[in-house]
């Protein structure tokens, strides 16, 4: 249902990002790397360097990260446009099993959003691995926590007209 329902947001509009995303990730998932690595994922290269290691191509996997991490790391664009960059490559490391990598990159997704990371990409099976680690599944919570109360609580306590 996902891949039908992102193939007709494409035929609607070719250019948008997140439904390739989503066929990435749907097709990855479902167990059909080999398909996901024929897909146009350009503005989310982890997800393709994901379904690389799937297939066994795990330098070229690997040196698609070490490029993304580099570009988001020396300031290869806008944040907004990292986010996106910044929450593939928190995929990546899940998906394989690094935690610790994971937690570091999920920190850098919340200095650029409060909103983090998608709850639905988080169940979505990506996270798995991490998601059973305690500490990461704390440093998460943390960090929405924190969020939480820099955003959503802030803007309940301001009075209506001023700001602050």
């Amino acid at each position: 249902a996902a891949i039908r329902e992102a193939e007709v947001a494409l035929s609607l509009e070719a250019q948008l990002t997140w439904p390739r995303e989503i066929i990435g990730q749907a097709l990855l998932l479902l167990g059909r790397a080999d398909e996901c690595v024929e897909q146009d994922l350009g503005s989310h290269p982890a997800i393709w360097a994901i379904c690389l290691r799937e297939v066994g191509r795990v330098e070229e996997a690997e040196a698609v990260i070490q490029s993304t991490a580099a570009a988001v790391t020396e300031g290869g664009g806008a944040e907004v446009s990292n986010l996106a960059l910044l929450r593939d490559l928190t995929a990546y490391a899940a998906w394989t099993g690094q935690t610790a990598q994971a937690a570091q990159w999920l920190e850098a997704v919340f200095r650029v959003s409060p909103f983090g990371l998608d709850y639905r990409v988080l169940a979505s099976g990506i996270f798995d691995r991490v998601l059973e680690d305690q500490t990461f599944r704390s440093k998460l919570e943390g960090l929405q926590q924190q969020a939480w109360d820099r955003v959503f609580r802030a803007s309940l306590t301001e009075t209506p007209g001023t700001t602050g």
